[in-house]
């Protein structure tokens, strides 16, 4: 399966959340899983793809036209595509991809996230989300969306759109059995 997973490409990450990174890449390879990302080479999914090249697994790496090769993206992708712009970008991920898994991560990754399930939401995209909500993480952006159901602004059927988990071996199960 090709697996997408989004998160956080700042260099200013602690080791628990590295470690963790290390150890989501080390299961998609033990279940012989492609990894489809951004590209990078820093942050979460930097060490991501790292651990994965270690493994040698096969990885997606989707770049934009204007990437800076040196100081950005990770070589070491077994296909390297480029598109000429964000939104090209994120639906040829959303195409190629059988699952998404969302680490933590800033505002690019909570767009990424709510667009896979407002696609869901509309019947456009069939495939498993899982929002890894390690040390409560998300847990704000969760209460949010549950504050919107309270106001009426969107439905409950959205949470069943997608697992939040922080559990490594529940997030491929998860994947694997809702494809």
């Amino acid at each position: 399966m090709n697996i997408c997973i989004y998160g956080s490409y700042s260099k200013n990450q602690d080791e628990k959340l590295l470690n963790l990174s290390t150890n989501i890449a080390k299961e998609l390879c033990i279940r012989n899983h492609t990894l489809v990302y951004g590209g990078g080479k820093n942050g979460l999914l930097g060490q991501l793809a790292k651990e994965v090249h270690n493994n040698n697994k096969k990885i997606i790496g989707v770049i934009l036209d204007d990437s800076d090769m040196e100081s950005y993206v990770y070589k070491e992708c077994t296909d390297l595509i480029s598109k000429k712009n964000m939104s090209e970008r994120k639906h040829y991920m959303e195409e190629i991809s059988d699952g998404f898994i969302i680490l933590p991560g800033g505002i690019g990754t909570l767009d990424e996230f709510f667009e896979i399930l407002v696609l869901a939401s509309k019947n456009v995209l069939n495939k498993p989300i899982v929002l890894f909500n390690t040390d409560g993480f998300f847990n704000e952006i969760i209460s949010f969306m549950k504050m919107l159901l309270n106001k009426g602004m969107m439905g409950e059927k959205i949470f069943d759109l997608f697992c939040i988990t922080d559990n490594i071996k529940e997030t491929f199960d998860y994947i694997e059995n809702n494809k």
